[in-house]
Order: structure tokens, then C-alpha cells, then sequence
């Protein structure tokens, strides 16, 4: 694959990128689908992590929102999910919040990412930068499936393709959630103009889960030249 391309076309995708992250979560958001079972109270943070990620992406934030806020106040997993939806809602600074002395404790966690790419979205990004080298090093020596998954879209945002890459192919190997996966693979292929293999990748998060809502957003955005009536 390559991923070189003219400066000029990428700093069209640049100006885009805050616009692009709200179309998504609207989409996320506004999607119905089918019911997601809440998880035990003693659920572990991966656990309640990856069933909220599925409430928000078949279009029940107030399900997640519910799990979440009835999670212990001091829960990371919890947290990161009320400031998605705080963001989501246009709220940034309660989702700043939420968001930053979790991202204190742990510099390479999931909330830290989350900082970062609010960060972006507000114009603070030379804060996000660091966060993002910090969350993209985590990956480095490391092959836990969550990790190297917050060191793709670390690596993606920092317009390293070729390590966000290599870090979305060993986080499927090892055992990463397809659909998350594969969801944002698609975006990182289709900002550096691949549409095929953008193509494939939003089919295949679709494939591991029918009702992931922002597969279909990243499937309208492929077609949505060629085939403006499909892609609506």
C-alpha cells in the first residue's frame, strides 16, 4: 500500500477532521439498535468497556450512560464513557473534566487518547501532541490488544500511517474487537485515499457486527462520490 500522497490533498482532510469526528458520533448516536445486555455489577473494566462501546455504536448512548453512571465515580472505564457522550453533546468542558485527571494518573490509558483528540477538537493541539506520542510509545512494547489499538489511532492522528498500520494489524492478531478494529482501519484508509481497502475494512467490521453504526457511516463516506444515493 502506499500512503504518500500531495500535502495539498492531506490539509484538505486536516481542515475536515473536527467536522468528520462529530458527523461520526452523531451517527453513533442517532443509530437504532438492538439491546444491549448490561453488564454485572462486578463486571471488570474491560468487560463494562467493550458492552458500552457496543450500547453507544447500536445507538443507545442513554444505555451506556446508565452503565456508566452506575459504575463506582472513581471507575476509569466509566469516566471515558460520560465524556464521549458529554462531547458528543457539545459539552467539551465537562467532558475535559471527566477526562483529565484520569489522563494525569494514566498518561497511556484510554482516557489520555480521548484527551488528546478533544484537545484537537477545541484548538488546544500542541497539548494533544504529547499525550499522543505517550499513548503511541504504550504500543511499542506492548501486545495487549487494547493497548495497541489506542496506539493505532495515536499513530493515526499523529499522521504516522505506516505504524498506525502495522498497530490496527497486530491488534486484530491479538484479539482486539473486530469491529472497533476494523472501523477505524477503515478511516485511516480511506483519509490516505484507499478506498478499496477502506472499502473492505468498514465490510468487515460490519460483518463482525451488523448493527455497528459507525462501519455504516465509514461505508457511506466511501461510496458517497460514486454512488451518492447508496451512500445515503
Amino acid at each position: 500500500m502506499v500512503y504518500n500522497r500531495a500535502k495539498l490533498m492531506q490539509r484538505r482532510y486536516f481542515g475536515t477532521a473536527k467536522l468528520l469526528f462529530i458527523l461520526v458520533l452523531l451517527v453513533t448516536f442517532g443509530t437504532a439498535g438492538s439491546a444491549v445486555r448490561p453488564p454485572q455489577a462486578t463486571a471488570s473494566q474491560g468487560d463494562f468497556a467493550r458492552t458500552a462501546a457496543a450500547a453507544i455504536a447500536h445507538g443507545q448512548r442513554s444505555e451506556a450512560e446508565r452503565m456508566a453512571r452506575a459504575r463506582p465515580a472513581s471507575d476509569p472505564a466509566a469516566a471515558v464513557v460520560l465524556a464521549q457522550i458529554e462531547a458528543a453533546r457539545g459539552k467539551y468542558r465537562e467532558a475535559q473534566a471527566l477526562l483529565e485527571p484520569i489522563a494525569a494518573r494514566e498518561p497511556g490509558g484510554e482516557a489520555a487518547l480521548e484527551l488528546a483528540l478533544l484537545y484537537r477538537i477545541i484548538g488546544r493541539g500542541g497539548d494533544a501532541q504529547p499525550i499522543l506520542l505517550a499513548v503511541f510509545r504504550q504500543g511499542t512494547t506492548s501486545s495487549d490488544a487494547a493497548t495497541l489499538v489506542r496506539a493505532a489511532r495515536a499513530a493515526h492522528a499523529l499522521n504516522r500511517p505506516r505504524e498506525a498500520n502495522n498497530f490496527f494489524r497486530d491488534a486484530g492478531r491479538a484479539g482486539a474487537d473486530r469491529a472497533v478494529v476494523e472501523t477505524a482501519w477503515g478511516r485511516l484508509f480511506l483519509e490516505k485515499y484507499n478506498a478499496p481497502e477502506a472499502l473492505k475494512s468498514f465490510q468487515s467490521a460490519i460483518e463482525a457486527d451488523p448493527q455497528w453504526a459507525p462501519a455504516y457511516a465509514g461505508l457511506a463516506r466511501v461510496l458517497e462520490d460514486e454512488d451518492p444515493p447508496k451512500a445515503a
